[in-house]
């Protein structure tokens, strides 16, 4: 799965990568990117549901546990 998470374009792979494996809070990575955290939501969502079509394009059956 990290594999395609690095194939994401930065804002994507960015927000994936501290939400999922720093774990930090909503609050946290709005306050970190200098972004609204409504704008992190979007983000998340938008940052899934590329990563989804990535490992499906890839064949894979994984299901994305990213929060």
């Amino acid at each position: 799965m990290w594999s395609a998470v690095l194939r994401l374009p930065r804002i994507f792979r960015e927000i994936i990568i501290l939400h999922a494996h720093e774990e930090l809070s909503y609050k946290e990575l709005a306050d970190v990117l200098g972004i609204t955290e409504g704008t992190v939501k979007s983000r998340l969502h938008r940052a899934r549901t590329k990563l989804a079509k990535l490992m499906k394009e890839a064949g894979s059956d994984v299901e994305t546990d990213l929060g």
